[in-house]
Parts: structure tokens; C-alpha cells; sequence
């Protein structure tokens, strides 16, 4: 991480002097950690049925073969041989997996026991939800203000942006409270924040929880430590000075948990 910010930073310095310094420190940061975080760690990629095992896959493979010789056969004797070996083959498969499940099924309860007695509630309950299946999310249809109902997913769309518009930007208030100056002047900090500031929030980030839209996971700054902190200061004390943000700071993800009763 710190050989691929620093050649992020040495090839934005070899170029043109840009307008906007705040979007370029945050784009040179940004790219460092997600680049790396995909090289070094990788995407999951989760198989539709991670209880199957590799000797079952090649079974499945096999049927697979079988089915397409059916399809290339042209006598009738041809075609019933290759159904009859087909059919045993179908047959295996299926046993086999049924087999997989089971020790599957034996493995991550017991698996969800052992988390239990050391009160891993999180592992707990990813065990519980993986056993549960996932549920079937519905989308419940949303009303207009009229109380009529919306059906398409442009009208909801439409519906739901009014609506946050709405609740997220409240006209200011026709009558605002005099607020009365204090008798002291309070002695509080308005210089930037410091880097033991700034490495006290990134300790404070907690483990597991999913990625922003920058595709940043808390562990990338966490454990990147002092490298963390040396990268965001001067971009945090830019922020401070200018009172500007980056663009990508002001993008987020709503995601709506519909309730008993109508919308």
C-alpha cells in the first residue's frame, strides 16, 4: 500500500498543476487502498452451492457430458444407451449431494454451537441466516400524495426522490430562536485536526461493516496504521481550511426497510 501511494502521488505531482487539490489528494488516496485491497485480497466469490464438493462438481460435469452425447446421437440404440447411462449418472449426482448436505448441514451447527458457547454472536447469526435461506424481499407498492397507488419502479423511484427531498432539505424556520451570546468565551479548538485525532477515529472504526460507495472496508484503514493517518491529514486540514468536501463524499446509498402498513 505505501509503494502504490507513493507512486500515485509521484506520478500526480509529475503532471500539470491542478485546479482542485481536494479531489485530486482524495482521488490519489482512493485509488491506492481499493487498487491494493483487490490485489492483495481479491473479490469473494461465492459459488450458488458452496455445500457441494469438488467430487460431486465433477460428477455434475460428467452428467453434463452425457446429456450432450444424447444430443448427438443418431440411431435409437445410441440414444437409448447414452439415456441409460445418463439416468445413472443423474442418479449419482444426486446422491452424492444429498450426501454433501448433510455433512454440510452437520458441520455448520456444530460450528454454530462452538460460537454460541464463546458468545460470537456474530458468527451466530451468519450461520443462522445461512441456514435460514434468504427471504424473498417484496417490494410493497408506494402511494403518491394523493394516496394513489404506484405500480411501476419509475413512479416509486420518482416517489421515493421527492420524498427524500422533501425530509432532507426543510425550508429554515419562519420564526428562529434568539439565542442569547454566552457570558464567557468557551476555550474551544477550531484548528484542523490533528493526526492523534485523526488516528483515534480510524481505531475507533469497527471490523465487518461493508464499504462506502469509495469501496474502502474499515479493516484497509486499520490496518494500514500510520500510513492511514500520514494520508489524511493533509487532505483533512485542506478540507478544514477551504470548508470543502470531496464529490464522492457527498454521494450515498438509501436503502429503504418497508414496514407493516402502506408507504
Amino acid at each position: 500500500l505505501a509503494n502504490r501511494f507513493d507512486a500515485l502521488r509521484y506520478d500526480s505531482d509529475e503532471e500539470e498543476e491542478k485546479d482542485d487539490d481536494i479531489e485530486a489528494e482524495w482521488s490519489i488516496i482512493k485509488e491506492a487502498y481499493t487498487s491494493t485491497c483487490e490485489e492483495v485480497l481479491g473479490k469473494v466469490r461465492r459459488e450458488k452451492k458452496e455445500w457441494m464438493s469438488q467430487e460431486t462438481w465433477e460428477k455434475v460435469e460428467e452428467r453434463r457430458n452425457l446429456k450432450a452425447k444424447i444430443e448427438n446421437c443418431k440411431t435409437r440404440n445410441q440414444k437409448a444407451n447414452a439415456v441409460k447411462h445418463y439416468n445413472k449418472a443423474d442418479r449419482e449426482v444426486k446422491r452424492s449431494c444429498r450426501k454433501d448436505k448433510r455433512k454440510w448441514i452437520s458441520d455448520i451447527t456444530a460450528e454454530a454451537e462452538e460460537a454460541a458457547s464463546k458468545q460470537d454472536l456474530r458468527t451466530l447469526y451468519r450461520i443462522t441466516k445461512t441456514l435460514s435461506g434468504k427471504r424473498r424481499q417484496i417490494n410493497k407498492p408506494v402511494q403518491d400524495k394523493e394516496g394513489n397507488l404506484l405500480t411501476s419502479k419509475e413512479q416509486q423511484k420518482e416517489r421515493w426522490r421527492e420524498h427524500f427531498e422533501e425530509i432532507l432539505n426543510r425550508p429554515p424556520p419562519p420564526d428562529p430562536p434568539e439565542v442569547e451570546p454566552p457570558a464567557e468565551v468557551l476555550n474551544i479548538r477550531t484548528s484542523p485536526p490533528t493526526k492523534a485525532e485523526i488516528h483515534k477515529a480510524i481505531s475507533a472504526l469497527k471490523k465487518g461493516k461493508a464499504a462506502g460507495p469509495d469501496g474502502i472496508p474499515p479493516e484497509a484503514w486499520k490496518e494500514a496504521g500510520k500510513l492511514s493517518v500520514d494520508a489524511l491529514h493533509p487532505l483533512l486540514s485542506s478540507i478544514w481550511q477551504e470548508e470543502r468536501i470531496p464529490s464522492d463524499w457527498k454521494t450515498g446509498t438509501i436503502i429503504k426497510l418497508p414496514k407493516k402498513g402502506d408507504l
